[in-house]
């Protein structure tokens, strides 16, 4: 008897084992919309895939058309998986809130997700939801690669993004386009901070790669970007682009970058960026800020004090190779 109850714990021991590293194995592809796959386990919209409450780690979810269903309050929840994917199945698949305005996305619970050609578009948020209108993303590490974040409407911090203790990559051509952090505003695409918690001490890292900012703006500061918590890093590389975007009361017209930061810049380009206070192109206070390659600086412009390019007080260990043309104080 002791033998087999031995033998029926190490069998149990080994399914547990494999069951755990194993995961993967038994992932499962998820297609949503017509002209999914004949077989496939698919669903027809967003919001009834995530009713289902179906997913789980190792998952990937494929759009074979553009969806507007989501209407969960908070936000379609990946809270404690990993390995998750979402991705269009060929062209860019569009995916934007229902008419019933609030968040798309809320990741947390140190998620890993990968999003991968997907379009964000027009979404906005009322005042049960009011920062990081498409993602919140808390205490998780989220990847998006050839995707675009456009005319989207937030109310308080983050246009499209609220992001905390968490790392996130931005890569392959992605653009943000158009976004708005109306009133109370801060970040017009992302911000990164405590929020309504100042004292919060989540750092967060983010990289961004060859990505486009374009006409977003914030009606406080940070046209495109804004980030507050000490000890976060933002790396901006391979001719990322800022253009037209603008902070409408408060510093920088593309970046706000609060004290104790490490900013890393990698041939950049800020064209005709807006500030009605300081810093046309960025407000970098306090930061640790490094400029390597080339960085750009053309047509930015201010309305108050003597800052034009940027406001710095910062610790610049290297800014070699800037080229500034036309930019004005007015």
């Amino acid at each position: 008897m002791k033998n087999l109850k031995k033998c029926i714990s190490l069998i149990l021991c080994n399914l547990l084992f494999f069951f755990t590293f194993n995961a993967k194995v038994f992932a499962t592809e998820y297609h949503i919309g017509s002209g999914q796959p004949v077989g496939g386990i698919y669903y027809d919209t967003l919001q009834e895939f995530l009713n289902a409450g179906v997913l789980l780690t190792g998952d990937s979810v494929i759009l074979y058309q553009d969806d507007k269903s989501i209407i969960a309050s908070g936000g379609f929840p990946i809270s404690g998986l990993e390995d998750i994917i979402l991705k269009s199945s060929t062209t860019k698949m569009t995916v934007s809130s229902s008419t019933v305005k609030g968040r798309i996305f809320k990741v947390n619970n140190n998620s890993v997700v990968t999003i991968d050609s997907i379009i964000f578009s027009s979404a906005s948020v009322d005042s049960n939801d009011p920062d990081g209108v498409v993602f919140y993303i808390n205490q998780s590490s989220v990847n998006f690669n050839n995707s675009e974040f456009l005319y989207n409407n937030g109310m308080r911090y983050g246009g499209v993004f609220y992001i905390e203790g968490s790392s996130v990559t931005f890569s392959g051509a992605s653009l943000f386009e158009g976004n708005k952090a109306g009133s109370g505003g801060n970040g017009g695409a992302i911000y990164s901070g405590g929020g309504t918690n100042p004292s919060s001490t989540q750092k967060s890292s983010i990289l961004f790669s060859s990505v486009t900012f374009r006409n977003n703006s914030a009606l406080l500061s940070g046209g495109a970007v804004s980030i507050s918590i000490a000890n976060s890093s933002l790396n901006f590389t391979d001719f990322t682009l800022f253009e037209g975007n603008k902070s409408l009361t408060s510093g920088g017209g593309a970046i706000y970058a609060g004290s104790g930061l490490k900013v890393d810049f990698i041939d950049v380009i800020f064209k005709n960026n807006v500030s009605v206070n300081t810093g046309g192109a960025m407000y970098l206070s306090g930061s640790n800020t490094n400029i390597t390659g080339e960085a750009l600086f053309e047509g930015n412009i201010k309305y108050k004090y003597n800052y034009y390019g940027w406001r710095r007080r910062s610790i610049f260990s290297k800014w070699n190779d800037c080229f500034f043309y036309c930019n004005i104080q007015k």
